[in-house]
Parts: C-alpha cells; sequence; structure tokens
C-alpha cells in the first residue's frame, strides 16, 4: 500500500503540469524522491503557479524547501527560473532545450526530464548518476562526462 501511494504522488506531480514537473525536478537533485515529494506538497500550496513563486522572498522559500539540501541556491535558482519564464515566455515553462538551458540551474538531465513528461518530446537522454554507472559497466560509453555519454547513449538507441 505504501508503494502505491508513494506512485501515485509522484505521477501526479509528474503528470499535472510543466510548472511542478520542471519545480520538481530541480528540486530533486541530490535528495530522495520522498523529501522531494513532501517539499512539494508544501511549496505547491503556497506558489500554486510560476507568477506566485516569481513574487516569493527567498528567506520564505529556503524554509520550504530547506530538507531538500542546497536550499540557498536552490531557491536562488527557482526564483530566477520564475522571474525568466514569466518575463521572457509569457508564463508559460519552455518547451525546448535551447529555451530551458536558459534557465539558471537547469542543465540537459532536468531539461530531457521537463521535456520528456510535460511534453512528450524526446530530445535526449537524462543522464543521472545511475545510467553514468551502467552505461560504463555496459561498455555503452567510455566517458565520465554526462553530456557525452547522452551523445553516446542517443547514437545508439532510437529517439522513440
Amino acid at each position: 500500500m505504501l508503494y502505491n501511494n508513494y506512485y501515485n504522488k509522484i505521477n501526479s506531480f509528474y503528470y499535472s503540469d510543466p510548472y511542478k514537473i520542471l519545480v520538481f525536478t530541480v528540486l530533486s537533485a541530490q535528495t530522495n524522491d520522498n523529501i522531494t515529494i513532501r517539499v512539494c506538497d508544501v511549496l505547491f500550496k503556497k506558489y500554486p503557479n510560476i507568477n506566485l513563486l516569481s513574487k516569493s522572498k527567498i528567506e520564505d522559500l529556503e524554509k520550504i524547501i530547506y530538507s531538500c539540501g542546497f536550499y540557498h541556491k536552490k531557491s536562488y535558482y527557482l526564483i530566477e527560473i520564475s522571474k525568466i519564464i514569466v518575463n521572457n515566455f509569457n508564463s508559460n515553462i519552455p518547451n525546448t532545450m535551447r529555451d530551458l538551458l536558459t534557465l539558471p540551474g537547469v542543465g540537459r538531465k532536468t531539461a530531457n526530464i521537463v521535456l520528456s513528461n510535460a511534453f512528450f518530446k524526446n530530445e535526449g537522454i537524462a543522464v543521472d548518476t545511475h545510467v553514468k554507472r551502467l552505461s560504463n559497466r555496459l561498455y555503452l560509453s567510455i566517458s565520465k562526462n554526462s553530456n557525452i555519454i547522452e551523445k553516446d547513449l542517443m547514437n545508439i538507441f532510437d529517439k522513440k
């Protein structure tokens, strides 16, 4: 039963809207999903959309996301990301790799997750620690660099 509740909760974030997917993904860096889910429960009640998040104070955001770790940097990123999206993208989460990569704290891994889950676009492969390790173990890539590993994997696997 616990697994089903957890699975439903994480799917509700990933399949609800691009804003939540982006925020969840930024917060999930170097922490586990259980912590991120608990933090997002509180965060999305206080800041249910990108416009409200863009007006938040960093001190308030830090208190909410403290348990995710790296809360100073993540708070800064989330506020800057939200301001850029409100001002430059008419409050719409960008739906291209190029535009997502203009956001502070968003690299290819985060951009790939957002594009795939929010917009059903397969632009690349989200390379995390596990993908790196398995790619090296299976000799699919000999690199330690995530971007090179992603390119190596994209050369092997069909885009679909």
